[in-house]
């Protein structure tokens, strides 16, 4: 069972990688909208939108330790970009 320090220090650490994406993009040219550290856990599981000319990007990140990217984590992102297109 996770504790609420144990939950605040991978909220925090998940944070810090959003960021540190975010200024990646930042530094290649793109303006981020930072939706996961604005909207938390109502972000639809996009975490930045990066735009630069005719370019939109959407970003999930995942600060995740020892963890294979499975196929149904894929699904889902591309999911999660389908109805925020729709929406948007």
């Amino acid at each position: 069972m996770e504790t609420k320090t144990n939950i605040s220090r991978k909220q925090k650490k998940g944070d810090n990688y959003e960021k540190q994406v975010g200024k990646y993009y930042e530094k290649l040219g793109y303006s981020i909208q930072y939706r996961g550290l604005t909207h938390g856990r109502k972000d639809g599981g996009i975490d930045l939108i990066a735009i630069k000319e005719n370019e939109t990007l959407l970003i999930q990140c995942k600060a995740w330790t020892n963890t294979v990217i499975k196929q149904k984590h894929v699904k889902e992102f591309i999911g999660n970009c389908a109805i925020f297109l729709e929406d948007y």
